[in-house]
This record gives structure tokens, sequence and C-alpha cells, in this order.
């Protein structure tokens, strides 16, 4: 397995039990002008006005799902689905695709070696930066080492 460094961010992998694994997603409200950027694979939580906001947390995190996605109407180019959310975008009608089955299994890379022992035990979030090029979201897991 490579040791390069190349976050990804949460991608659904499977599902717990036997359900079907078709990685459904919920669409969310962003609001209009929400200035941080959100890539594809980060974690997304409820904000109070009922819209989704990235969820900036570590060990603290409060996770309503994990971001696959948006689509709004550009003013310029009309509508526009997108990989990821660019931050101060305006358009009242964005909505966010949420990943938010709580049987949802994830793949994530860890910042470092992961012991046998610690497969199945929480972690914090690494909040690392995503990239505007790919849409890919920089996030990693810390390792229990």
């Amino acid at each position: 397995m490579s040791a390069t460094a190349t976050p990804y961010g949460l991608l659904p992998i499977r599902k717990l039990g036997s359900n079907t694994n078709s990685t459904g997603v919920t669409p969310y409200s962003i609001a209009s002008g929400y200035a941080t950027n959100i890539f594809y694979g980060d974690v997304v939580k409820l904000a109070s006005d009922g819209t989704i906001a990235k969820d900036t947390g570590t060990a603290t995190a409060t996770p309503l799902g994990v971001f696959m996605g948006c689509q709004y109407t550009d003013s310029t180019s009309g509508f526009l689905t997108r990989q990821y959310w660019p931050a101060s975008t305006t358009a009242s009608d964005a909505i966010a695709l949420v990943c938010d089955d709580p049987d949802q299994v994830y793949k994530v890379q860890a910042g470092a070696a992961v012991e046998a022992a610690d497969v199945g035990l929480n972690a914090a979030l690494v909040q690392g930066s995503g990239s505007t090029a790919t849409g890919k979201s920089g996030v990693t897991v810390a390792s229990q080492a």
C-alpha cells in the first residue's frame, strides 16, 4: 500500500448488514452566499437556519452526513451541478446532495499507519484543504498511534 498522502475525504463504499448499497443522497439547502468551500467527501452538519454547513470539527464533529455534490442555477451559465460548493456563490436555489444514511460505511485515508486493533474505532477528523481543481476533499482521520 502506498504511503503517499493523497487525501480524498470520506468515500461511501458499502452498507452495514445486508442492505443494498445505493449510496442514496438526501437534498439539503445551502445558504446563498455561504462563504466556505464544501468539497466532495467533506463532512457536513446542519446549521441553525436549517441549511447545511461544512463541519470543521475534529474530535467534536457533529456530522449530518457527507457532501456528494451540489446543484444550483448559475447566474451566467444556467443550471449547474458541481462536485464542490465554491465559497460565496450566490444562488437562492442551491441544493447539497448529502449521503446521510447512518448505515453507510466510508473509506478515508489515515494520517499515519493504522494497526489492526484500530479498525472499527472512532477517530478524529483532520481538516485538510480541498482542491478546487478536482473538487475532492482534503479530510483525513487521525490514526490512533
